[in-house]
Protein backbone atom coordinates (compact mmCIF):
# COMPACT_ATOMS: atom_id res chain seq x y z
CA UNK A 1 0.00 0.00 0.00
CA UNK A 2 1.24 3.58 -0.46
CA UNK A 3 1.15 6.35 1.65
CA UNK A 4 0.25 9.57 0.81
CA UNK A 5 -0.13 12.93 3.19
CA UNK A 6 -2.26 15.59 2.04
CA UNK A 7 -3.39 19.11 4.01
CA UNK A 8 -6.98 19.41 4.45
CA UNK A 9 -7.15 21.56 0.80
CA UNK A 10 -10.51 21.96 -0.92
CA UNK A 11 -8.53 21.05 -4.58
CA UNK A 12 -7.28 17.50 -3.20
CA UNK A 13 -10.97 16.50 -3.60
CA UNK A 14 -10.48 15.69 -7.13
CA UNK A 15 -7.59 12.96 -6.05
CA UNK A 16 -9.89 11.96 -2.84
CA UNK A 17 -13.00 10.98 -4.78
CA UNK A 18 -10.59 9.32 -7.28
CA UNK A 19 -9.66 7.09 -4.44
CA UNK A 20 -13.38 6.68 -3.30
CA UNK A 21 -11.78 7.49 0.29
CA UNK A 22 -9.16 7.41 2.93
CA UNK A 23 -8.19 3.93 1.16
CA UNK A 24 -8.63 2.95 -2.30
CA UNK A 25 -12.17 1.42 -2.71
CA UNK A 26 -13.12 -1.07 -4.92
CA UNK A 27 -14.13 0.12 -8.30
CA UNK A 28 -12.68 3.52 -7.68
CA UNK A 29 -10.55 5.38 -10.38
CA UNK A 30 -7.73 4.05 -8.35
CA UNK A 31 -8.36 0.29 -8.12
CA UNK A 32 -9.11 0.23 -11.82
CA UNK A 33 -5.82 1.37 -12.51
CA UNK A 34 -4.10 -1.03 -9.98
CA UNK A 35 -3.53 1.48 -7.35
CA UNK A 36 -3.64 0.60 -3.45
CA UNK A 37 -3.31 3.74 -2.11
CA UNK A 38 -4.40 5.35 2.00
CA UNK A 39 -4.51 9.36 2.19
CA UNK A 40 -3.33 10.53 5.66
CA UNK A 41 -4.24 13.62 6.79
CA UNK A 42 -0.99 15.46 7.61
CA UNK A 43 -1.02 19.71 8.40
CA UNK A 44 2.22 19.93 9.55
CA UNK A 45 4.92 20.40 7.32
CA UNK A 46 8.12 19.37 9.20
CA UNK A 47 5.95 16.74 10.21
CA UNK A 48 5.55 15.99 5.90
CA UNK A 49 8.95 16.10 5.76
CA UNK A 50 10.28 13.40 8.67
CA UNK A 51 7.86 10.74 7.15
CA UNK A 52 9.33 11.17 3.72
CA UNK A 53 12.79 10.89 5.34
CA UNK A 54 11.91 8.02 7.16
CA UNK A 55 10.23 6.05 4.03
CA UNK A 56 13.58 7.37 1.75
CA UNK A 57 15.92 5.94 4.24
CA UNK A 58 14.00 2.24 4.25
CA UNK A 59 14.00 2.25 0.39
CA UNK A 60 17.91 3.28 0.25
CA UNK A 61 18.34 0.73 2.83
CA UNK A 62 16.73 -2.12 0.46
CA UNK A 63 12.68 -2.62 1.80
CA UNK A 64 10.54 -2.81 -1.16
CA UNK A 65 8.11 -0.97 0.05
CA UNK A 66 8.71 1.45 3.70
CA UNK A 67 7.18 0.39 6.13
CA UNK A 68 7.29 4.12 8.58
CA UNK A 69 6.69 7.40 6.87
CA UNK A 70 5.01 8.22 3.49
CA UNK A 71 5.69 7.72 -0.08
CA UNK A 72 4.41 11.07 -0.95
CA UNK A 73 3.19 14.31 0.09
CA UNK A 74 0.37 17.09 -1.86
CA UNK A 75 0.66 20.45 -0.97
CA UNK A 76 -0.43 23.59 -2.35
CA UNK A 77 1.27 25.33 -4.71
CA UNK A 78 1.26 28.59 -2.51
CA UNK A 79 2.16 26.36 0.75
CA UNK A 80 5.32 25.41 -1.01
CA UNK A 81 7.77 27.73 0.02
CA UNK A 82 6.78 26.76 3.96
CA UNK A 83 7.58 23.34 3.06
CA UNK A 84 10.81 24.09 1.19
CA UNK A 85 11.92 26.59 3.78
CA UNK A 86 11.90 23.37 6.61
Amino acid sequence: MIRAEIWAWNAQMNFIYANGGVETTRNSLMEKHGANLKLIRQDDTSQMQNDLIACAKELHDGADQCSSGTNYVLIMGDGSGQFFAG
